[in-house]
């Protein structure tokens, strides 16, 4: 992937929305739309549980689900916290003024 230095709050959010606008496309061209997400949850939760599969392809699966249920706490915390700020950030911005 080329980087380009990228300057101000303007830039960083244009470079966050493109990234995330790329992954949505890929994750939606796969697994058609916004099932995705559970789709390949319930997919690694089927291996998770199938008797047939090995040992170290089942705790794989457990391990990447686990994984993704933290990012995803996490990710929703830091969006929490952000728009804490942001809101924070406005509300001094029109006290300022």
């Amino acid at each position: 992937m080329l980087r380009r230095p990228v300057s101000g709050s303007f830039g960083y959010r244009a470079l966050r929305l493109i990234t995330q606008n790329c992954y949505e496309r890929i994750v939606g061209n796969s697994y058609n739309g916004a099932n995705g997400v559970l789709k390949l949850a319930a997919t690694l939760l089927k291996v998770m549980i199938e008797p047939g599969t090995p040992a170290s392809t089942r705790v794989r699966a457990a391990e990447s689900v686990l994984s993704h249920a933290a990012k995803t706490i996490e990710i929703e915390d830091i969006d929490a916290r952000l728009r804490e700020l942001e809101a924070a950030g406005q509300q001094h911005q029109n006290g300022s003024k």
